[in-house]
């Protein structure tokens, strides 16, 4: 049996294998969505907020301000929502002060020209 050449069968040879390159390239691609799927979420959050500001400082320039104790609840819930910095923060507290004499009253007349003149302050302040 020793005696036997068989001539069909050939040396080894190497076989480049591209699986890890594969795998990183596939690898990098999906940090590259995952990233992009980050921005346009957090994009989505700031234009939210922004609209939201928005669409408050319009609710809040169409307060009917003949009915006082009705307006003076909704320029309360809606300067709370508006408070970026010190100063606005300071004309929210004051404007707020003043408010109260409006919402715990049975019947009560227009704004005086105080609060008036403070509602004025804060909406420039924006």
């Amino acid at each position: 049996m020793n005696s036997l050449k068989i001539h069909d069968i050939k040396n080894l040879s190497e076989v480049g294998d591209w699986s890890f390159y594969i795998f990183l390239t596939f690898l990098i691609c999906l940090l590259i969505l995952i990233l992009f799927l980050i921005y346009l979420l957090v994009n989505k959050i700031k234009n939210k907020k922004v609209k939201t500001q928005k669409f408050t400082i319009e609710k809040l320039k169409v307060v009917n301000t003949n009915y006082s104790k009705n307006a003076a609840y909704e320029i309360t819930q809606y300067v709370h929502l508006l408070e970026k910095n010190e100063l606005q923060t300071k004309l929210a507290k004051e404007l707020i002060l003043d408010l109260e004499n409006y919402k715990y009253k049975k019947v009560t007349s227009g704004f005086n020209h105080i609060t008036t003149k403070t509602l004025k302050k804060f909406m420039e302040s924006l």
